[in-house]
């Protein structure tokens, strides 16, 4: 049995129910899993960069309080309008960015808002077909995808920057719960994920609406089938994540982000010292497209395979990933980020696929194409 690697501190979420979210280190690609008689699960992805820039923090401080209470929301989940005043840009298109949501007036009207960055025309939200009961339509358009131009954090392998053309499609307003994937698994179409350690979400009750974890990608795969969807591609995800903003290093701008639950730049990452499981909706605020938890909260698997060189060939409209390949792609790699680099946008990893793989910080949502 092979020992968890860089452990991240326990923490009390509620009273009487510890939940440690144990989330290791991104390593490069030699970290491997030794062999073992029973599979454990792993606390490190690897990491897209050259550099070692994920640790796990020093001391036990605990991080900032959670606004949204510790209770979580609901088992129905969060309320489909998102939290009181926001309103929901691009959320099944009924409503236009806030006028303080940070979204570029231009991007608001569907036009171009840099002439600096030619490759993004970001249509109106309301273009495209209401979206399913918990799903947000993505209006699609055509973007700069990978490392925006001035980061100097960016690894090599989210560049260069380039022109992606996406369709509309439709993305889960929040990350899947374990109150949804227990239901794929009761009705015999996904497998039950690990309900142990007590880090793991699945099969805990009061821990319905926390992200599912836990689970490995050919989990998500059955989940999302069984949902009529499928997992977004690693360019949808961008996009989608983006929300509507063009040439920012954030999913909300440019601002750092801060452990301070309920804000626009929220996130939890090592900097906030202790690391636990949120429930979804209750870190940030809704992005331009009415998406939650696109930065700090679960790591984020998503279909592609994952090449470090890809975006040199990438196709410019609606690309896939490559045709094969070793480890899948992981986006929204704040959880287990030791500094704003992890937080980023553009910032890439990759995970395995082995009951080895599955990790106590690692998540999905889910996507569905346009009729």
């Amino acid at each position: 049995m092979h020992a968890p690697r860089n452990p991240f501190i326990l923490s009390q979420l509620r009273p009487n129910a510890a939940l440690g979210l144990l989330v290791g280190l991104l390593c490069i690609a030699a970290c491997s899993n030794t062999a073992a008689t029973q599979p454990t699960l792993s606390t490190g992805l690897v990491d897209d960069s050259s550099a070692g820039d994920l640790a796990a923090p020093a001391g036990d401080e605990t991080a900032a309080d959670m606004a949204a209470g510790e209770a979580g929301p609901s088992d129905a989940g969060p309320s489909e309008a998102g939290p009181a005043g926001d309103a929901i840009a691009g959320a099944d298109g009924d409503a236009a960015p806030p006028a303080d949501s940070g979204l570029p007036a231009a991007d608001a009207a569907g036009e171009t808002a840099d002439a600096a960055a030619p490759v993004d025309s970001i249509p109106t939200p309301d273009a495209t077909p209401p979206a399913p009961s918990g799903m947000v339509t993505i209006p699609g358009g055509t973007f700069a995808m990978g490392c925006v131009a001035g980061d100097t954090s960016c690894g090599d392998s989210e560049k260069p920057a380039h022109s992606v053309a996406i369709a509309p499609f439709y993305l889960d307003r929040y990350e899947v719960t374990a109150s949804r994937y227990g239901a794929c698994a009761q009705a015999g179409k996904c497998p039950a994920a690990y309900s142990v350690p007590d880090s793991c979400s699945y099969g805990k009750g009061w821990m319905d609406n926390y992200p599912i974890n836990c689970v490995k990608f050919n989990e998500a795969e059955a989940f999302c089938a069984w949902d009529g969807g499928r997992l977004p591609t690693e360019a949808e995800w961008e996009f989608a994540a983006r929300g509507g903003l063009i040439g920012k290093k954030f999913v909300w701008g440019d601002q750092a982000p801060t452990c301070t639950a309920g804000q626009a730049n929220s996130a939890f990452w090592a900097k906030c010292t202790t690391f636990v499981l949120a429930p979804v909706g209750s870190v940030g605020t809704a992005n331009g497209y009415g998406l939650y938890d696109m930065a700090g909260g679960v790591v984020e698997m998503v279909a592609d395979w994952y090449s470090p060189t890809y975006y040199a060939t990438s196709p410019s409209d609606n690309p896939k990933g490559p045709s094969s390949g070793t480890n899948r792609v992981a986006r929204d790699l704040a959880l287990a980020a030791e500094n704003e680099d992890g937080v980023r946008v553009s910032k890439r990893g990759q995970m395995g696929l082995t009951e080895y793989d599955k990790y106590y910080g690692t998540g999905f949502r889910c996507a569905r194409s346009l009729p």
